[in-house]
Protein backbone atom coordinates (compact mmCIF):
# COMPACT_ATOMS: atom_id res chain seq x y z
CA UNK A 1 0.00 0.00 0.00
CA UNK A 2 0.95 3.65 -0.48
CA UNK A 3 1.61 5.37 1.97
CA UNK A 4 0.10 9.36 2.54
CA UNK A 5 2.39 11.61 3.00
CA UNK A 6 0.76 14.89 5.23
CA UNK A 7 1.79 18.17 5.18
CA UNK A 8 1.09 20.98 8.14
CA UNK A 9 1.25 24.50 6.79
CA UNK A 10 0.16 27.75 8.24
CA UNK A 11 -1.83 30.36 6.59
CA UNK A 12 1.56 32.15 5.39
CA UNK A 13 2.61 29.32 3.77
CA UNK A 14 -0.07 27.23 2.45
CA UNK A 15 0.72 28.24 -1.44
CA UNK A 16 4.68 28.40 -1.59
CA UNK A 17 4.84 25.08 -0.22
CA UNK A 18 2.03 23.60 -2.24
CA UNK A 19 3.78 25.56 -5.59
CA UNK A 20 7.24 23.93 -4.27
CA UNK A 21 6.01 20.31 -3.86
CA UNK A 22 4.61 20.78 -7.40
CA UNK A 23 7.92 22.48 -8.40
CA UNK A 24 10.01 19.12 -7.29
CA UNK A 25 7.56 16.95 -8.69
CA UNK A 26 6.42 15.83 -5.40
CA UNK A 27 9.66 14.31 -4.52
CA UNK A 28 8.75 11.53 -6.30
CA UNK A 29 5.66 10.07 -3.55
CA UNK A 30 2.55 11.42 -6.30
CA UNK A 31 0.48 14.38 -6.06
CA UNK A 32 -2.26 11.79 -5.06
CA UNK A 33 -0.15 10.80 -1.87
CA UNK A 34 0.37 14.04 -0.31
CA UNK A 35 -2.20 15.93 1.65
CA UNK A 36 -1.75 19.55 2.92
CA UNK A 37 -3.77 20.62 5.35
CA UNK A 38 -3.33 24.18 7.41
CA UNK A 39 -2.65 24.78 11.13
CA UNK A 40 -4.57 26.99 13.52
CA UNK A 41 -3.66 30.26 14.79
CA UNK A 42 -3.74 31.66 18.13
CA UNK A 43 -3.59 35.22 19.10
CA UNK A 44 0.46 35.90 19.58
CA UNK A 45 1.81 37.47 23.01
CA UNK A 46 5.25 39.25 23.86
CA UNK A 47 7.30 36.39 26.24
CA UNK A 48 8.05 39.28 28.44
CA UNK A 49 5.13 41.33 29.09
CA UNK A 50 2.79 38.91 28.22
CA UNK A 51 0.96 41.65 26.36
CA UNK A 52 -1.06 40.55 22.82
CA UNK A 53 0.97 41.39 19.73
CA UNK A 54 -0.20 43.62 17.28
CA UNK A 55 0.36 42.58 13.48
CA UNK A 56 -0.87 46.50 13.19
CA UNK A 57 -3.20 49.01 14.63
CA UNK A 58 -6.47 47.36 16.05
CA UNK A 59 -5.40 44.02 14.56
CA UNK A 60 -3.93 40.92 16.98
CA UNK A 61 -1.15 39.20 15.39
CA UNK A 62 -1.86 35.64 15.12
CA UNK A 63 0.90 32.38 14.88
CA UNK A 64 0.58 29.19 14.08
CA UNK A 65 -0.53 26.90 16.86
CA UNK A 66 2.13 24.36 16.57
CA UNK A 67 2.33 20.41 16.69
CA UNK A 68 -0.27 20.58 19.55
CA UNK A 69 -2.85 21.59 16.97
CA UNK A 70 -2.17 19.00 14.93
CA UNK A 71 -5.20 16.56 15.39
CA UNK A 72 -7.67 19.85 15.73
CA UNK A 73 -6.47 20.42 12.45
CA UNK A 74 -6.30 17.27 10.52
CA UNK A 75 -10.36 17.05 12.31
CA UNK A 76 -10.83 20.58 10.35
CA UNK A 77 -9.58 20.17 7.39
CA UNK A 78 -11.32 17.04 7.02
CA UNK A 79 -8.51 14.83 6.36
CA UNK A 80 -9.03 12.38 9.50
CA UNK A 81 -12.25 11.32 7.78
CA UNK A 82 -10.67 11.38 4.13
CA UNK A 83 -7.69 9.27 5.91
CA UNK A 84 -10.58 6.90 7.28
CA UNK A 85 -12.19 6.46 3.65
CA UNK A 86 -8.63 5.12 2.41
CA UNK A 87 -8.65 2.41 5.18
CA UNK A 88 -5.83 3.95 7.54
CA UNK A 89 -6.80 3.09 10.92
CA UNK A 90 -3.57 3.98 12.49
Amino acid sequence: KKIPYLVMTSPATQNETEAYFHEQNYFGLGKENIFFFQQGTMPAVDIESGQLLLEKPGVIFSSPNGHGGTLTALAENGLLSELKGLGIRT
